[in-house]
């Protein structure tokens, strides 16, 4: 955080200020609107499905020509969490949702995440959120089990709704000179590494989500499980609306990856 904002630290990261950092995908949109679909609502059916994505061709071909237009490289793709809702007004449907207020990162994909909801989506900075939440500035905010428990959002929020609206993952980017001058065997030896820590990764956030309800009904929240068939319906309503940007096809192409 002392870098400043994922906006902040992706700039520098692309001027050569920093070298290394872990951002989201859709941040790369801003370069090549493609990338964008990487982190749309609904668009993956579990972490196996998003992982065979993103690590695979599809993925590896989006983040090369995101590279030529950004100079921003990826370096490998994590599982950073299936996005829930936590609020202190209930919602179990988008009537429901609609009149709630809830916080979301500045990016077009969490409003639409939002929207597909039925929610109002309020851009808040991060580290204000707990502050905001308690007070009432906004009723409800949308992150993994693992970020709600780590920013204690279950101590100002009654409710927890498990929407799984985004399966998210987080990208291990470089600055792209900055990694022509690194020798290819050092290099091998980076990308076996973030292989072998996306595994540790991946594992340990899963375990987290497996057991963190449990601590947040004994927190004193109460769970609930909406259908999420209406939030998925509106979904598609997304993918329409911006097939311009994402290219025809690439839906159907992510899709079809078993």
């Amino acid at each position: 955080g002392q870098l400043g904002s994922q906006d902040a630290m992706g700039l520098e990261l692309q001027q050569g200020q920093i070298d290394m950092a872990m951002i989201a995908p859709t941040w790369l949109g801003t370069f090549y609107k493609p990338v964008g679909i990487l982190d749309a609502p609904y668009i993956y059916r579990n972490l196996d499905h998003m992982d065979k994505v993103l690590n695979g061709p599809i993925g590896r071909e989006l983040y090369a020509a995101s590279e030529q237009k950004s100079g921003i490289k990826v370096l490998d793709s994590w599982y950073y969490g299936t996005r829930q809702v936590t609020s202190n007004k209930l919602a179990m449907n988008q009537a429901e949702f609609s009149g709630i207020k809830m916080r979301v990162p500045n990016s077009p994909m969490f409003f639409e995440a939002a929207n597909s909801l039925g929610a109002k989506p309020t851009p808040i900075a991060f580290g204000e959120l707990y502050l905001a939440l308690k007070t009432g500035s906004v009723d409800a905010q949308e992150n993994p089990l693992p970020t709600i428990d780590g920013s204690k959002f279950y101590e100002v929020q009654k409710f927890l709704i498990i929407t799984d609206h985004m399966v998210n993952s987080i990208i291990p980017v470089v600055n792209a000179q900055t990694w022509s001058r690194i020798p290819a065997a050092q290099q091998q030896i980076i990308l076996d590494a973030l292989v072998e820590g996306r595994k540790l990764n991946n594992d340990r956030t899963v375990k987290a989500e497996n057991e963190l309800i449990g601590k947040f009904k004994a927190a004193g929240m109460e769970v609930y499980k909406p259908d999420t068939t209406p939030f998925r319906q509106q979904a598609n309503e997304i993918y329409k609306k911006y097939v311009g940007d994402w290219g025809q096809g690439t839906l159907e192409k992510i899709q079809a990856v078993q």
